[in-house]
């Protein structure tokens, strides 16, 4: 849980003789006629919205609680028939902030501050969102009388924090592989150099030309391992086209049904049409395999793999930062699902991480996702994860589309990215 600072001096905007007057009605005030009460009362609804940022009003004396429309909506209840109360407020706060917003009321309520809190809460429907609660106790005759204060879902936004770190720790993290691979190619190198002029000396067949054989094989796995580990830190230039994801991944049915083992079965779900999108039909090969191996292993081998294609539209997000999240506009997406175990949040957490792997030792290098983590980035696209455990996981990758040239379009003209 992610707490703000609670407001416990007297640095809140109060008058200097610790007393509150009576507020003001903006409707009510002299020069505001009915119609510009009416435009501000709309307007502000629309800006709580916007923003979302509800608001609140409690009366000490009378017990009363006020929710904006917003509020409402942010706690997912009906304000035609849901009257919220103190009690009933503090209930929707999940265990841990409950307690931390109960000792906040009650401190302020005494020394006439306020609080401003990043708290959890579970809606009515029992969902579990982030929220950022805020508040101020006006006091009279040293006693508490009214408070008032706002109430903002940043759930979002939270979740945008969490994919920047993600983002930051993965580059930090291939940065740190790239350095090290560099310097152990270097020594591939050399081994496999001197291997081949030990193997010249060989005689073909003998107990040495064999050893020799086994050390430059060796050698050369040890290459395309340091060559995955180069991709992490640096942009993976590779020759693109304008790829139909469905016509690709068709083509690769059979060998899927072929690496999965007769206990699994997989099937296709593709959207109607053509799904275009430009990337280097190689690389996307390798991606889509290493999601299905991944998926056949999550299963120990038994279950269903589904792939899926289709279409998407994505929006700009009222918070957004650039590199992170879905390309916005017209997009192309596929998935594989799996009906394994499922993962944890800390696992699904890390799963794009160079060397992480949930594989006993010796099974695994972690590089799979990595690596298919870094095609999907290069391409312009995003890769996500979601899972339950036991009910299976879910692996993404949206890709911005490629609309169809029209017919009248001249031969070789290329349709641009859809914006």
């Amino acid at each position: 849980m992610n707490e703000r600072r609670a407001s416990t001096g007297e640095e809140s905007a109060r008058p200097p003789s610790g007393e509150w007057p009576e507020r003001a009605d903006a409707a009510a005030s002299p020069g505001v006629d009915r119609d510009q009460a009416t435009r501000l009362i709309r307007l502000m609804q629309q800006t709580e919205h916007l923003a979302r940022v509800g608001g609140w009003e409690l009366d000490f004396t009378s017990g009363s609680l006020f929710w904006t429309d917003e509020t409402h909506r942010i706690h997912e209840t009906d304000p035609r028939t849901f009257t919220p109360t103190l009690e009933s407020a503090l209930a929707f706060y999940a265990p841990g902030s409950r307690e931390v917003i109960t000792q906040a009321v009650g401190h302020a309520q005494v020394a006439g501050t306020g609080w401003d809190l990043e708290l959890e809460i579970v809606t009515r429907t029992g969902r579990m969102i982030s929220v950022r609660a805020t508040g101020q106790v006006m006091m009279s005759g040293g006693k508490p009388q009214r408070a008032y204060g706002a109430f903002q879902d940043i759930t979002e936004r939270r979740r945008l924090e969490h994919q920047l770190m993600a983002a930051a720790r993965m580059e930090s993290i291939g940065r740190l592989a790239g350095h090290i691979a560099h310097d152990f190619n270097n020594w591939i190198t050399a081994i496999i150099g001197y291997a081949e002029l030990a193997g010249q000396g060989a005689r073909p067949g003998s107990p040495e030309r064999e050893a020799i054989d086994r050390i430059r094989e060796a050698a050369q796995h040890a290459t395309t391992l340091t060559g995955q580990l180069l991709s992490l830190s640096r942009p993976m230039p590779a020759e693109t086209s304008v790829v139909d994801l469905n016509e690709l991944f068709q083509t690769m049915m059979p060998l899927f049904k072929g690496v999965i083992g007769g206990a699994a079965t997989i099937r296709a779900n593709f959207a109607p049409g053509s799904l275009k999108a430009r990337v280097s039909a190689s690389q996307f090969r390798q991606v889509l395999l290493n999601l299905v191996l991944n998926a056949r292993d999550a299963m120990n081998g038994r279950g269903t793999i589904e792939i899926r294609t289709e279409r998407r539209r994505h929006e700009m997000p009222l918070v957004a930062a650039a590199s992170v999240g879905p390309p916005t506009g017209d997009c192309v997406s596929f998935s594989v699902s799996d009906t394994g175990e499922g993962m944890t949040p800390e696992i699904l957490d890390r799963i794009f991480e160079p060397f992480f792997t949930t594989k006993p030792g010796g099974k695994g290098t972690g590089l799979g996702l990595a690596t298919c983590y870094a095609m999907v980035k290069a391409s312009g696209g995003h890769i996500e994860a979601t899972s339950v455990p036991g009910q299976g996981s879910v692996f993404t990758v949206t890709l911005p589309a490629i609309k169809t040239p029209r017919a009248d379009s001249p031969v070789g003209a290329e349709a641009a990215p859809s914006a």
